[in-house]
Order: structure tokens, then C-alpha cells, then sequence
């Protein structure tokens, strides 16, 4: 597990010198905290499209690394929509079990109209048990947000997030996360 989690970490540090960065993300709550990067997909040659990476972090001394890839679609000037991939990798400290899976997921991003920017964006990832590997048995994930654009480089946001891992010898599925969320994301 060790080496999936050192594997994930090279591929979010070496993302940004494949693609155009974009900018890096940090969310917190009471008992969760979240840090990221999102980087443009122009230079692969895929236009309208994103990389991503994140480590999240809980009380509970489990760490989730997760990378993905996404294309975007602009349906109109304010709805956004999107599909891509998810991969997973982590470790569950205190009920000790280790997990990786690659899923699926798609979301959509609605422009409100106001003095600030704003946005509510929602997103699902599911990765079933054909695509879970080591204890993992099945991943779950579902957030939504309302973003404002602060200044052309930096956005604020709160939001829900709520993450459920499946487990192949556990009676009942884990949630290293479901929290209110607060973050910021800095565009360079």
C-alpha cells in the first residue's frame, strides 16, 4: 500500500509538467482536511478537460490519495457538465485495511447570477467491486458546493461532502468523510 500511496504522490507531483497548472485547492472542516491540484489538460491535447490529484487527511489517521482526469462540456454560458475517472488509494488507520479503486463520475456546475460569481457544483463518483482492490469492496462519493470567484486567481467555497468506502470483511460500509466543507482554491 505503501507504494500505491508513494505512486500517487509522483503522479500529482509530476502532473503539473504535463499540463498547463491551474491551481491548488484546500478544504477543511472539524475533522477532515483536503489539499489538491487541478491542472488544464491543453498540453495532452485534450481541450476542455482537467487533471486532478488530492490528499485528504481525517481524525481518524487515514489518509485517501486520489487522482482523476475529466472532460468538460459548456452546455450554455452558466451550466457546466463533466464525466471522467477517479482512482483511489489509501490507508484506514484505525480499522486498519487498505484500499485503491478506480471509478467513475460525472457533475455539472450551475452559474448563478449576482455581484459575485457563483456557481453550484455537484459531482458523483462510484467505483464498483469489479474495480476495487486490496480490502476496498466499493467506493461512493457525493459533493455539492457553492463556489464564488473572489478575484480572477482565487474562488472561496462551502460545501458537503460525504465519502463511503465498502469493505470486504466489515458488516457495515466506512465514512472517512461526511462533513460540511470550507476551502479555497488559488489559481497561478
Amino acid at each position: 500500500m505503501r507504494r500505491s500511496i508513494l505512486a500517487l504522490a509522483a503522479a500529482v507531483a509530476v502532473a503539473p509538467a504535463a499540463v498547463q497548472a491551474n491551481g491548488l485547492e484546500l478544504s477543511l472542516s472539524d475533522d477532515i482536511a483536503e489539499i489538491g491540484y487541478i491542472g488544464e489538460t491543453d498540453a495532452l491535447g485534450m481541450g476542455r478537460g482537467q487533471v486532478f490529484g488530492s490528499v485528504l487527511f481525517n481524525n481518524d489517521d487515514d489518509i485517501i490519495g486520489s487522482v482523476g482526469l475529466r472532460s468538460i462540456n459548456r452546455v450554455s454560458p452558466s451550466l457546466n457538465a463533466f464525466v471522467g475517472v477517479k482512482g483511489y488509494a489509501g490507508k484506514l488507520d484505525d480499522i486498519d485495511q487498505e484500499i485503491g479503486a478506480i471509478g467513475i463520475g460525472a457533475g455539472v456546475g450551475v452559474g448563478l447570477a449576482s455581484q459575485i460569481p457563483l456557481q453550484v457544483v455537484g459531482s458523483v463518483h462510484w467505483a464498483p467491486s469489479i474495480l476495487s482492490f486490496a480490502d476496498a469492496d466499493g467506493v461512493q462519493e457525493f459533493e455539492v458546493r457553492l463556489e464564488g470567484q473572489l478575484t480572477p486567481t482565487a474562488a472561496a467555497f462551502i460545501g458537503y461532502r460525504w465519502l463511503e468506502i465498502e469493505l470486504d470483511d466489515w458488516r457495515r460500509d466506512y465514512e472517512p468523510a461526511d462533513e460540511v466543507l470550507f476551502g479555497v482554491r488559488l489559481g497561478f
